[in-house]
């Protein structure tokens, strides 16, 4: 984009605004990604919208500095590999074994056609209830036997570069157990009070 603009007439103005409305959209974006976690500390654990806000703000203001001082050292990298890759296909697998052997497909496909205009097509089930979960446990088995060790292990990663990716796995370790923590709460205080959250 930048070379784009260079050949615009006023490429210096048409540049900073390009960069400043960017600059607005990465700062709303992450207001948005940040409201589930605030609108979370109010509902279920009864936390004034004040604290939720200024407790999300600091958590997430000094765990951004692990990827932005170690950003030369690969921290960034081995937190989008393990969140972004990793995590994501982790998160798929347990969502679909979950939803199918507890909420039953049966049910998940009465949910999903609830008040829908469209219906889904027969076979979609098929795929959700055996095609899916095969699919992604066959993709985690390849992946623990040809590629976990070298993962793990973080061979050829230069060992100045060790100390920050290993800052940042107990980066999402420590947030991973913070969010387990709090579902936790607020599962225990849901069920002591009667109530379903």
């Amino acid at each position: 984009m930048p070379v784009v603009l260079q050949q615009l007439p006023w490429h210096v103005a048409f540049g900073t605004a390009w960069f400043f409305l960017l600059f607005i959209a990465g700062t709303l974006s992450q207001l948005a990604l940040m409201q589930p976690l605030i609108t979370f500390l109010q509902d279920d654990l009864a936390w004034s919208h004040c604290k939720a806000v200024l407790v999300t703000s600091a958590v997430i203001f000094l765990a951004a500095h692990v990827p932005i001082l170690g950003l030369t050292s690969g921290a960034l990298d081995e937190i989008d590999f393990w969140a972004g890759t990793f995590g994501v296909t982790l998160f798929a697998l347990v969502e679909t074994i979950l939803f199918v052997c507890l909420f039953r497909p049966e049910q998940a496909w009465e949910e999903i056609h609830r008040g829908a205009q469209v219906r889904v097509p027969q076979f979609f089930r098929w795929i959700l209830t055996y095609v899916t979960p095969l699919y992604l446990l066959v993709l985690f088995g390849v992946w623990a036997i040809q590629y976990s060790p070298t993962a793990f292990a973080m061979e050829g990663v230069p060992p100045d570069e060790i100390p920050w990716r290993w800052g940042a796995r107990l980066l999402l370790l420590g947030s991973f157990g913070i969010i387990c923590f709090a579902v936790r709460q607020a599962f225990r205080s849901g069920v002591a009070s009667g109530g379903h959250r």
